[in-house]
């Protein structure tokens, strides 16, 4: 993870819960993904790194956004 910019790697990775990222981890992500999330320790960890995820609490079954670090996008989208 650290190296792999470097290289021009990426690295995709899926958790149940945000608070399983490790730091090192979170603070490299550069684009986050979320879904219906209420669990506020979830929210927290993230916090700094999204400032507006606390717009995924409300999200419907099978929405997601999408929140770009660098530019500061974010995209809605629905899976089903």
């Amino acid at each position: 993870m650290r190296t792999g910019r470097i290289h021009h790697l990426q690295f995709i990775s899926a958790m149940h819960s945000p608070r399983e990222f490790h730091v090192d981890i979170r603070r490299l992500v550069t684009e986050w993904v979320g879904f219906n999330t209420v669990e506020e320790d979830d929210l927290k960890k993230i916090r700094d790194y999204w400032p507006g995820v606390d717009k995924v609490r409300t999200l419907p079954k099978g929405h997601f956004i999408s929140y770009y670090r660098e530019t500061g996008a974010e995209v809605r989208g629905k899976l089903f």
